[in-house]
């Protein structure tokens, strides 16, 4: 986690973006699939670093609020794990 920002809803900015990593998320404005999350807890947006306005991988419910330093990182299918 790059940096947390708040917009409306807590934004968790990561080192990546769905451009680059993810495209198809872009194209056809879909989630990133996030397995082992509960279905309550602390909201996030997660967000590239890039300037660009659809980088956006999803919005989550994470069991513990996240910090500048947490992980949230890529498997190689394509989905996010919290970590």
């Amino acid at each position: 986690m790059l940096d947390i920002v708040h917009n409306e809803i807590d934004i968790a900015i990561v080192d990546a973006a769905v451009e680059t990593h993810m495209l198809d998320l872009l194209i056809y404005h879909t989630d990133a699939k996030m397995e082992g999350l509960p279905g309550k807890g602390h909201t996030y947006m997660v967000a590239g670093r890039t300037c660009l306005a659809g980088d956006v991988f999803g919005t989550y419910k994470f069991p513990e609020k996240l910090d500048v330093g947490s992980l949230v990182s890529f498997s190689e299918r394509g989905r996010l794990h919290h970590g």
